[in-house]
């Protein structure tokens, strides 16, 4: 998990570096055609957008069953649980929000 947020760190930092390198010079003047800065640049906001998700979603994985592994719940929160990547109502469960703020935080995030 920390190595994918830390590769998806560096894709941002080299997207940033890439276009910055790129800013103010006329297209003919890169070492590359335009499409292919183009495709550069968005190679590069792929991975750093995959990582970034696959980070959250192992998060999200490891509190999921942290939390259920401390403490017992009925089945009704632990399927409001798993589905609040997917739902955004299951935001709004009062024992949801009250028992598991950190995995709340971290759907937020996914979403």
């Amino acid at each position: 998990m920390l190595g994918r947020l830390l590769v998806g760190t560096a894709a941002a930092v080299c997207h940033h570096l890439f276009y910055r390198s790129l800013n103010g010079q006329a297209t003919h003047s890169t070492p590359w055609d335009q499409q292919v800065n183009i495709d550069i640049g968005t190679g590069l906001a792929f991975l750093l957008k995959s990582l970034l998700v696959m980070a959250v979603g192992t998060a999200y994985v490891q509190v999921f069953w942290k939390d259920l592994q401390v403490r017992s719940e009925n089945i009704a929160v632990v399927d409001s649980m798993f589905r609040l990547r997917s739902n955004l109502l299951d935001f709004f469960g009062v024992r949801l929000v009250s028992r598991h703020l950190l995995l709340i935080m971290i759907g937020l995030v996914s979403w």
